[in-house]
């Protein structure tokens, strides 16, 4: 069994089947993405909201983190058969680094991404523009007409992209994603690899649900882990758009935006598939492979190899007792 992040279609690019396959491939990027937004924005926006103007409201981040995994699980499997899942530029731009994709597929493939990252986030917002709306109003009585996108306990912006903590430096962001999506982009490697746990297909994207949810629980106290670079700028570019303007991209002196949405998840990405790479796919020999697979195989299946090696040395020793016979005569 295999999963790939590259679509299979070995054909010319002057080949009209090319241009069919990659446009199937990219609208389904586009989908997946856009899935994972609905689903992951709208519980951002469900478990967030405070319409009744709370100071000390709690939020659940577990929930909210759980439906950001199992919206990656629609995208994935959405996807899962065509392109391999990735609705992420981070995991495009990391595999063809590694030779699983080719490099003339990652912009197409990332200007899908964005794309339904942005219309994701449009439903979004105005399937909840009331309670938004409200919220901001709330922002606007009691900040003097300044509407703050972030940093005040009615700030929507956070419903969609996400936001540093006041006390993150820049360093700090590009390390916490650099490690989160390296992380992320480790074990992503382990669920798919059919050499190692050879997990079945069909089970891969809930155990990518399960990792994305879990990473996004585990790295989500200092900037909300936002471990793909669509997930985050496609949501950012849309509110600043329509209510923020460019307060969106203002948190930390102008540079969270690239450096903990977009450079940190990239790097980390690739970090993460050439580490599971080089210290878990490279070293596994043929023989070590050859005798797991011996040690895992059936029982019966032992018996029946060591009947079949018996039953032929029992063959060449009547073989030999013949020849010497005959010889003898």
């Amino acid at each position: 069994m295999k999963m790939k992040f590259f679509a299979v279609n070995n054909v010319e690019e002057n080949d009209a089947n090319y241009w069919k396959s990659l446009f199937r491939e990219v609208l389904a990027e586009f989908i997946g993405t856009f899935m994972l937004m609905l689903i992951g924005c709208s519980a951002g926006v469900a478990t967030q909201q405070n319409p009744h103007n709370e100071p000390n409201i709690r939020v659940n981040l577990w929930t909210v983190n759980i439906c950001w995994g199992f919206g990656a699980f629609v995208g994935i499997a959405t996807t899962f058969n065509i392109t391999g899942g990735h609705i992420n530029p981070a995991v495009s731009i990391a595999m063809a680094t590694r030779g699983k994709f080719q490099w003339k597929k990652v912009m197409p493939y990332i200007l899908a991404q964005m794309i339904g990252a942005i219309l994701g986030t449009a439903i979004v917002y105005y399937v909840y523009i009331d309670v938004i709306e409200l919220q901001n109003d709330h922002i606007l009585i009691r900040n003097n007409t300044q509407l703050m996108t972030y940093g005040h306990y009615l700030s929507t912006g956070k419903f969609f992209a996400t936001y540093p903590q006041e006390y993150l430096s820049l360093f700090g962001s590009i390390v916490d994603q650099t490690v989160g999506t390296a992380s992320l982009l480790f074990a992503v490697s382990a669920v798919t690899d059919d050499k190692n746990l050879n997990i079945p297909k069909a089970l891969q994207p809930f155990c990518l649900a399960f990792v994305i949810a879990s990473h996004a629980i585990a790295f989500g106290g200092n900037t909300g882990a936002p471990l793909n670079p669509a997930r985050d700028l496609g949501p950012r570019i849309f509110s600043a758009m329509v209510v923020y303007g460019k307060e969106a991209f203002t948190a930390l002196d102008g540079n969270y935006w690239w450096s903990g949405g977009v450079v940190g998840p990239i790097i980390g990405a690739t970090i993460g598939v050439w580490t599971y790479f080089l210290f878990i796919e490279l070293p596994k020999p043929k023989d070590k492979c050859d005798n797991e697979m011996n040690s895992n195989a059936d029982p019966i299946a032992h018996r029946n190899i060591n009947s079949i090696y018996t039953l032929n040395a029992d063959l060449e020793r009547n073989n030999h007792m013949v020849k010497n016979q005959v010889s003898y005569d």
